[in-house]
């Protein structure tokens, strides 16, 4: 970017960076900092801090006291996505960046994206790739192998691309077209927003061939979070069809099949009984055989778990969804 440039971007923000904030004192200056250390300077952050009952507000207003462009907005609890939408309501760039509070970015973040947008103004959305760190925040080594090109609406009934919402950058005009993220769904809000703008082909979606974020995995408090992902997309789904119907009932085996590999696999992760992980499994092939069976790193995958239970046999402790899984599972074939 032109030094020309970043003094228009300075008077006029060009991107607008969102933060949604609860109860994230411990990392939040850690994605500040992130954002602070961005190699253009046209940027303006909005910190939402949605009813947090810790110190957010005080360390972020600490943090960003003499920072240029920056504002603390606080609000009663109303979920992640009202804060999203809040900020992104607030924002006076033309592009909205979404940074979660335990993520951070590279330096070049904002830069690379915006030569991309720039280049490309049919370009709605544009994502990187993303490397994993851990609940420190030391980074994992661990990088994503994102598509590279345009992304079409049917690819996030089967995964999210993106990842994070933490690499989402929007055209503000495309993100309030669409209506911005629902407020009544949860864990896969990101995705059915994305699903919503790639049903339009003029809104292009397209990756950036560069890491450019830091994911941060967090090891505690994660007993139910596969129950509530799994809540949370077959919502999502429902949603969809309210407006998609062709388009979901075409892809949508092969979505269910995809992530309920996903599920098993995070159900072995986080040490749940090893007969959760295997109903996932049955319920993805049952779900589309050729989705699993087809593609080699997840009937490896399949092969593993299957193995790894007829090893350890029935497992004790741990929260078991599997009754729950198996009722949902009913539901939606």
């Amino acid at each position: 970017m032109s030094p020309e440039r970043d003094a228009v971007a300075d008077a006029a923000p060009m991107v607008s960076i969102v933060i949604p904030a609860y109860n994230a004192s411990e990392h939040i200056v850690q994605a500040i900092d992130s954002v602070a250390a961005q190699t253009i300077s046209g940027w303006e952050l909005i910190v939402v801090d949605d009813g947090s009952t810790d110190s957010t507000a005080a360390v972020v207003s600490a943090r960003i006291d003499g920072l240029r462009n920056a504002r603390l907005i606080s609000k009663e609890n109303q979920g992640v996505s009202h804060s999203r939408n809040l900020g992104a309501s607030e924002a006076q760039g033309s592009i909205v960046a979404f940074l979660d509070a335990d993520d951070s970015w590279l330096p070049s973040k904002l830069e690379a994206h915006l030569a991309r947008m720039e280049a490309d103004p049919r370009l709605a959305v544009t994502f990187a790739r993303v490397e994993f760190m851990d609940a420190s925040g030391r980074p994992t080594g661990q990088l994503t192998n994102n598509l590279r090109d345009v992304v079409t609406a049917p690819m996030f009934l089967r995964t999210n691309p993106t990842v994070t919402t933490s690499n989402v950058v929007v055209r503000r005009e495309a993100f309030f077209d669409v209506g911005g993220f629902d407020e009544t769904i949860n864990h896969s809000e990101d995705v059915e927003l994305l699903f919503r703008l790639a049903l339009n082909p003029r809104r292009r979606i397209q990756g950036v061939d560069e890491v450019l974020v830091r994911y941060r995995l967090h090891g505690e408090g994660l007993s139910a979070d596969v129950s509530k992902m799994e809540s949370g997309w077959h919502a999502m789904i429902e949603k969809a069809r309210t407006y998609a119907p062709d388009v979901v009932d075409e892809h949508v085996a092969q979505g269910r099949a995809a992530h309920m590999m996903y599920w098993a696999s995070k159900s072995m992760d986080l040490g749940h009984p090893t007969r959760d992980a295997v109903d996932y499994v049955n319920g993805a092939i049952r779900a589309d055989a050729r989705t699993v069976l087809g593609d080699p790193r997840l009937a490896a995958k399949a092969a593993k778990i299957y193995a790894r239970h007829l090893t350890r046999g029935i497992v004790g402790g741990g929260q078991s969804i599997g009754r729950e899984h198996m009722a949902r599972q009913r539901e939606f074939t």
